[in-house]
Order: C-alpha cells, then structure tokens, then sequence
C-alpha cells in the first residue's frame, strides 16, 4: 500500500512540475484583448470598365499593443457584367508574422514591427451571380479570391471569400447593402497548416448619398500560429501551434466618383 501511495504522490509531483515547467513559455502570448478595432478610408473611380481605388487601412490589435496601417492603390477592370479582376499594390507596417515570435534576453516576445515596412502585390478575381429567384430579388452571390506576394519575407497565400448581398433599393437608388461572408485564408509557402486563418463577417453598407458610404463590419477571426524560427533554433523548446480568436469590429467611409 505504502509503495502505491509514493508512486501516485510521485505521479502527482511530476504532473505539478510539468504544469510549471518553463517549456511553455516559447508559445507566443497573444492577444493581450479579444477584440480588435480597424477603421478605412477608400475611394473608388468610375472609369468605364477601369475602377481605380485608393484605401487607408488602420487597425488596433493585442490590446493596443500593436497598431497595424496600411496604403493600397490599385485598379479593378471588368471583363464581364459578372466578372471583375483587379490588380494591387499596398504597403504597410505592423503587421506580425509567425517568425516575429522571437527570442529576447533569454525569454521570448513580439518583435516591434510598428516600423517596419512591407510592400506587398496581390491579384483579385471577383465573379458575381445574381440570384433573383430568393425572396426581394436583390441578392447577390460572389466569391471573391486573392493571391498575395508579401516581398518582405517572400511569403504567398490565397484568400478565397464566399459571400451573399442583399440590396436595399428605393425607386431604382441603392440605399443598403447588407452582406453575409465567410474567408479562408490559405498559405501557399510558409506556415504549418492548411489553413492560417479563417471566420465568418457581417458588413452593412449604408448609402448617405451616391458618393458617399458608410461601411460597417463585424467579424469573427481564427488565426494559428505556428513555430517560430527562434524556436525552432533553440533546441531547449519543442514545436507549437496555438490558435486564436479575435472579434474584429470595423468602421469606414467609402467613396465613388
């Protein structure tokens, strides 16, 4: 009997050393807050079938740890009623990255990517269907997909984003938008999951007048990280994936001339 009782009190002791064990301080501790605020500034250009767009993106993440923003310039052009392409430009700071994870003075932390600047490319496909047999008429399916080139760290990835849109219109005049999506964020070179991030949005577009809108989002983000190359260099830490889930909530203006 004695010697059971050492081995469960042996037992008890190991499982209360590996719930102190510093090994689990190499998984990044993030976000400091669940909830994230991003707000934008975008203007759209009318050109016939060219629709140039110019957006300011800011955003607040890990508590207010870390503020994102970025500048996209770029064009759409459509090749059909139903089917727009685009190409973009944008560059932006504070963005982290899975190897932003890194080691500092024996411990590990989020690299200060406030400054830093990346330029990034990206491609967008957006074909569109209109579904007039559902109840109003007015709605919308489209499925709008993305190949991004990070030229920072080489990185490349799809979004791919299934969304459905009802439209509010009064005497042939729009007056809302209101749009049910879910995104899939699909990494192409880096990571170690199929997918790094994904989660379903809300957006409601209110029209003030035919140049000016008012755009607002909810959403709900699953990201995952995985390990480091910091990590991955020590070899006093084993791998990780941690994943999280933010609420995204959004505010912008909108502009089309």
């Amino acid at each position: 009997m004695s010697r059971m009782l050492k081995a469960m009190a042996a037992c008890a002791i190991l499982i209360g050393a590996v719930g102190i064990l510093p090994a689990s301080e190499h998984v990044p501790s993030y976000p400091g807050s669940r909830i994230e605020l991003q707000t934008h500034l975008r203007a759209f250009w009318n050109l016939g079938d060219w629709e140039p767009m110019v957006s300011l993106d800011g955003r607040v993440e890990d508590g207010f740890e870390l503020f994102y923003r970025s500048l996209t310039l770029g064009t759409y052009y459509r090749l059909h009623r139903n089917l727009k392409v685009g190409g973009f430009y944008r560059a932006q700071q504070g963005a982290r990255h899975d190897d932003d994870w890194v080691a500092t003075g024996g411990s590990f932390d989020w690299d200060d990517t406030g400054s830093r600047t990346e330029h990034l490319f990206f491609a967008d496909v957006s074909p569109r269907v209109l579904l007039d047999m559902l109840p109003g008429e007015n709605w919308v399916l489209m499925l709008k997909s993305r190949y991004f080139y990070n030229s920072f760290n080489r990185q490349q990835w799809l979004t791919v984003r299934p969304g459905l849109t009802w439209f509010w219109i009064v005497d042939r005049e729009p007056q809302l938008n209101v749009s049910g999506n879910y995104e899939f964020y699909i990494p192409l070179n880096f990571g170690e999951t199929v997918l790094y991030g994904h989660g379903p949005y809300l957006n409601v577009l209110y029209h003030l007048s035919p140049t000016v809108k008012l755009d607002a989002t909810a959403a709900y983000r699953t990201r995952t990280w995985s390990t480091s190359e910091d990590v991955e260099d020590d070899p006093a830490h084993g791998d990780y994936q941690k994943t999280v889930r933010t609420w995204l909530l959004g505010l912008g203006v909108i502009f089309r001339f």
